[in-house]
């Protein structure tokens, strides 16, 4: 039995470097969609947890606003540092270009 694909047998898109670039970008958002359920649910746990144990105080307001602000980064390296897919690609491409000058 054969361990590799021929060219033909291989899924689609998996020589295509626009799909490997949308499949890493839905990867990205699906990865902060699950963040930020994990935090509505974690912080309605906490918040009832205060609640139940000192009605008097608000402490979950700090874990949650600290974990707010990594929310906030999560999105902002998303959606904004994200939005340039083509950034990370240009970087490689100027850091080979001075290995070359360099070593060449």
């Amino acid at each position: 039995m054969q361990d590799t694909l021929s060219p033909a047998e291989e899924p689609a898109g998996a020589q295509d470097p626009e799909a490997a670039r949308i499949r890493r970008r839905v990867h990205q958002k699906a990865d902060l969609f699950r963040h930020l359920v994990a935090f509505v649910v974690v912080g309605a746990a906490v918040a009832g947890l205060d609640l139940l144990t000192s009605p008097g105080t608000t402490w979950f307001i700090w874990p949650m606003g600290v974990w707010a602000i990594g929310l906030v980064l999560h999105a902002a390296d998303v959606y904004v540092m994200g939005a340039d897919a083509g950034m990370e690609e240009r970087m490689v491409e100027r850091e080979m270009e001075r290995h070359r000058h360099a070593h060449g």
